[in-house]
């Protein structure tokens, strides 16, 4: 009998946090949308700042351009790795959610059965 009574709080508990997690994932894809639009474009203003910098530098100054121009790729680089290591977080976070509410769904039927019995 309270298999019977715990079954509908359990499934609500299921519901509310496929709720949270979905809220939460279409949070963060349109974080993850406009950070990218943002990085690009700042990517694209520093790259002509450079080019700019680079095509006006005085003579003997091509090694501070080469120096600025190694510095915006490995800023590029971490932040690529950066985003890479969060979205392999989100990944992992999302297999860990989908295991936890795929062995509360595996139990419903366990459950059930015993209550039945």
């Amino acid at each position: 009998m309270r298999a019977d009574t715990l079954q509908p709080s359990q499934e609500k508990v299921v519901a509310y946090g496929r709720q949270v997690y979905d809220i939460v994932n279409a949070t963060k894809a349109e974080f993850e949308k406009v950070a990218t639009e943002s990085a690009a474009s700042a990517q694209e203003y520093l790259n002509a700042a450079v080019a700019s910098v680079a095509k006006s530098a005085p003579a003997g100054g091509e090694n501070v351009v080469a120096l600025w121009q190694s510095a915006v790729a490995t800023a590029n680089n971490a932040f690529e790795s950066v985003q890479k290591a969060a979205r392999q977080a989100v990944e992992v976070s999302e297999a860990n959610f989908n295991a936890a509410t795929g062995v509360e769904a595996a139990a419903k039927p366990t459950r059930s059965k015993r209550a039945a019995a």
